[in-house]
């Protein structure tokens, strides 16, 4: 299984790295390109003189621009008028080519308005030569600006060493006159001229099949049950597809599918979920791209028609910061992965499995400088989910099953949490639901006591603690939190009373009235008489034989 190392795709995009494609060049999102497409071969465009800069020096060449005229409309490329302003660029900016291709499209864009000719699109080309050393002369990079008359981007791009028509063309020679490095602008007028037909070309290509094609729907209920072998394959330009995992520098992340697995409530014999073993000192998990059958096409999904999406989780109670990831959509006709990412962060706080719940409008934008859209979650494109970490502390083994996909929640349901009884983990079901324990948990178990009793006189003692803790829990509105620790407070003594008054405030809370009236009556059994409690028993009772209504009111102090 692949791994995705996520900081070089940042620093790829943020211009720290050159891009590294196997194509016409790299154009950077726009969302005027499929426009240009469009109008292109009716477009007047005024070109300009070629730039041709060192970095001490910048020269103009009119007969790199005299190629771009006389290319353009016999190759569909509208009809180009030669223009004769000479852009001052000034000193050459950037750390790399591609800070140097955005200083000049701004400097360009800054200029354009003293302009004033009647055209659609604007044409410059620049042509990049590092400090020669006086031995050869070679083309460092090359760009290609097409704007419109207002200075936006429209259709612009960048060639250098890492695309194969820019290596294969050899732009240099061991001659080191001024002769020699205006042909080589030449050469280069040649192979940006080729790129951009070929560019354009494809954005057609890829407009009539986006037309053509209608959104895959998706139906209700588990998306991934992860019962089959995991696809791994990529798509014609290199990007991965499938499941994969990524990860930081620092950390590293392992996947794969299992049968041997703490049980999950309800499931099967020989049920398989995902297993995702994980050392995080940065950041690292899991990612699916949808794929085709053939796993050679990024295919997107629409999930417009739901409102939030779950999956089983068995964590360790670890402290772990978490995330689950959308990858929404991708800009017109993009070659790599610049999809927009959403993400709902929350924290490894169960020892076992819990089911989590995430509607769609609790997430929130993620930044990873991919040059994604930010056009909100649409959710007509889905490209993809993703599950992480953000350091373990050490190794963890994650599992994961029944991916879905849910519509509305019911009236009062809750969301990133377990929400139906049957959802819940064992450890947020009052006395643990009553289940046999793995032999992991009675592990866990046994260590927790042991260690409570180097810091208490008794079990009860610690339990009563821990039943005090649980209920500022609960007045703090974290009731998942509470339940939790009211369970750890029975398990140490389970005649404690306050944890089972707790056990019956919870299962009232969640509707669970017979269970409420059981637990209550166990907690009058263990003491003196509580006004309090009583009278909180003859409410529930009388609710419960539709006397009249529950009006909770207190909880111990």
């Amino acid at each position: 299984m692949r791994t995705l190392i996520y900081p070089t795709i940042s620093l790829l995009i943020a211009g720290l790295l050159p891009p590294a494609f196997a194509d016409a060049g790299f154009r950077p999102p726009s969302d005027r390109s499929a426009t240009f497409v469009e109008e292109v071969q009716g477009a007047e465009i005024a070109v300009f003189p070629t730039i041709i800069r060192t970095p001490s020096t910048t020269r103009y060449s009119g007969a790199s621009q005299s190629s771009v005229v006389a290319f353009l409309e016999p190759n569909g490329l509208g009809t180009g008028h030669a223009a004769d302003i000479q852009f001052e660029l000034g000193p050459v900016q950037g750390r790399s080519q591609y800070e140097m291709f955005l200083a000049s499209m701004e400097s360009i864009r800054e200029r354009i308005a003293g302009y004033e000719r009647d055209t659609d699109y604007v044409i410059v080309l620049e042509v990049l030569f590092p400090t020669g050393d006086r031995k050869s002369t070679q083309v460092f990079g090359i760009h290609c600006f097409v704007m419109t008359p207002d200075g936006s981007n429209a259709f612009s791009f960048l060639l250098n060493s890492h695309h194969e028509i820019f290596a294969d063309a050899s732009l240099r020679t061991r001659d080191t006159g001024t002769a020699a490095m205006d042909g080589l602008v030449l050469r280069s007028t040649e192979l940006a001229l080729a790129a951009l037909k070929e560019q354009v070309n494809e954005m057609r290509s890829c407009l009539g099949q986006r037309a053509a094609r209608e959104p895959v729907s998706v139906r209700p209920g588990v998306i991934h049950d992860f019962e089959s072998e995991l696809p791994s394959g990529s798509d014609a330009y290199g990007n991965p597809l499938g499941f994969l995992t990524f990860s930081g520098p620092q950390s590293s992340a392992r996947l794969s599918t299992t049968t041997d697995h703490p049980p999950l409530p309800g499931e099967r014999d020989g049920n398989k979920v995902l297993q995702l073993d994980l050392d995080v000192k940065d950041w690292a998990g899991v990612v699916n791209l949808f794929e085709n059958e053939a796993v050679d096409t990024w295919v997107p999904r629409d999930w417009s028609a739901f409102q939030r999406f779950s999956f089983w989780l068995h964590g360790h109670n670890s402290g772990t910061s978490l995330f689950v990831d959308l990858l929404d959509n991708r800009n017109l006709c993009s070659k790599f992965d610049d999809a927009e990412r959403y993400t709902y962060e929350f924290v490894d706080d169960t020892d076992g499995w819990k089911r989590v719940t995430v509607a769609f409008s609790d997430l929130t934008r993620k930044e990873i400088g991919n040059g994604a859209p930010d056009d909100g979650l649409g959710l007509t494109e889905v490209h993809g989910w993703g599950f992480g970490a953000a350091g373990t502390g050490g190794p963890l083994t994650f599992y994961i099953d029944d991916f879905s996909l849910l519509g509305a929640p019911a009236p009062g349901e809750q969301t990133g949490v377990a929400a139906d009884k049957t959802d819940y983990p064992i450890n947020e079901l009052p006395m643990y639901g009553q289940r046999e324990k793995t032999r992991v948990q009675k592990q866990a178990d046994a260590r927790f006591i042991e260690m409570m009793m180097k810091r208490f006189e008794s079990r009860a003692e610690a339990a009563e603690y821990f039943a005090q803790i649980a209920w500022n829990g609960y007045y703090e509105g974290d009731k998942a939190f509470a339940i939790r620790r009211f369970n750890q407070a029975w398990l140490l003594d389970p005649d404690n009373r306050h944890a089972l008054w707790g056990f019956a405030v919870i299962s009232l809370d969640r509707g669970e009235s017979e269970s409420a009236l059981r637990f209550y009556e166990m907690a009058m059994e263990k003491g003196p008489d509580d006004p309090r409690l009583m009278a909180e028993y003859e409410q529930v009772r009388r609710e419960f034989q539709g006397w009249g209504p529950i009006r909770q009111e207190t909880i111990p102090e």
